[in-house]
């Protein structure tokens, strides 16, 4: 049976270590150079500011940051300051993973429309876990070895547990929270959609934590209870981005302003209740972020009526907010 503590085993899989945290983090320069250009155009005015890029950024940049230390540290041959070096490089990528788990906080905020009862209870989860990641970075401790730096550390069950059953209760807080907006039907169609699929897609980013915190929890040796940190930090940031990316760039779309879709019971009473209508022709002008204005034109009038679609079942829309030509007009 191989000795997985024994010195030739522990040489075995530090050479493993070092070729997979050299292969995530070059798959991480390479993602964050190639969608380099959002934060451009946001700079250059050719997307819209939101205060949350700061967050965003902040997520990506210390993610950088703790890979351009992690290569570093891999690839040195002289002494260093092993101890400063690890302390920076972890401290970085937890900053990360709290900045990652805020994205989601504030999510739920919004999808829960500032409950107070909400934002209390994912506030003070989102505080245990940055309190559990800071727990951790203190345990982690480093050495000069023979050619290269030998890492050790207490225990970081703790901080690895921890985010791993938090982000799992935020995640699952925003799916209920989208379940009850789709039952209100207070949201579109294809925002819904969305949202429903990046919530889940999120829940299985927070379940590929499960890794490290196997390896951990069995603690065969230093290699392997160290090997799956880094790939756990880079997926939750590049996964995390991306979905902020994709959701930013829905809301500049014109697909994502149509008007609140009813329930089926609601928009069934509303067509059964309506009265007759008088000839009328509608044409809708562009939805805007203000509200679905709606261009209504009869023999006596022509007036303008915010969200009118919201509770008359004789408006129609087009997909993308594109208005019909009339040759009356």
């Amino acid at each position: 049976m191989v000795n997985l503590r024994g010195p030739v085993e522990i040489d075995k899989d530090c050479l493993t270590l070092k070729a997979l945290w050299h292969l995530v983090d070059g798959f991480f320069i390479w993602e964050f150079l190639i969608t380099l250009d959002y934060e451009w155009n946001i700079i250059r005015g050719r997307r819209r500011f939101r205060w949350t890029i700061w967050i965003y950024s902040l997520t990506r940049v210390a993610t950088l940051a703790a890979v351009g230390l992690n290569i570093f540290s891999l690839d040195v041959t002289t002494p260093i300051n092993c101890q400063d070096t690890i302390i920076s490089q972890f401290t970085l990528a937890y900053l990360a993973l709290a900045a990652s788990s805020l994205l989601i906080v504030l999510r739920i905020i919004a999808i829960w429309d500032r409950k107070r009862v909400i934002v209390a209870i994912v506030t003070g989860i989102w505080g245990i876990n940055i309190a559990s990641l800071a727990q951790g970075v203190w345990r982690f401790h480093s050495a000069w070895g023979d050619v290269h730096c030998v890492d050790h550390l207490d225990s970081i069950k703790l901080s690895t547990i921890v985010p791993l059953v938090t982000d799992i209760i935020l995640l699952l807080i925003m799916l209920f929270g989208l379940s009850r907006m789709r039952r209100h039907g207070v949201y579109t169609l294809e925002m819904g959609r969305l949202l429903w699929n990046q919530g889940v897609a999120w829940l299985l980013l927070a379940v590929a934590e499960l890794l490290p915190t196997v390896f951990i929890c069995l603690n065969l040796n230093q290699p392997f209870n160290l090997m799956f940190q880094v790939p756990w930090a880079v997926t939750m940031s590049i996964g995390v981005t991306r979905m902020y990316r994709s959701l930013s760039d829905f809301l500049s779309s014109d697909i994502s302003q149509p008007q609140e879709i009813l329930p089926t019971s609601d928009r069934t009473a509303l067509e059964n209740s309506a009265p007759a209508a008088p000839k009328v022709e509608l044409s809708p002008i562009p939805l805007t972020r203000a509200g679905i204005q709606i261009a209504v034109h009869t023999d006596h009038e022509l007036h303008s009526t915010p969200q009118a679609n919201r509770f008359s079942p004789h408006v129609g829309w087009q997909p993308h907010g594109r208005p019909h030509r009339r040759s009356s007009w």
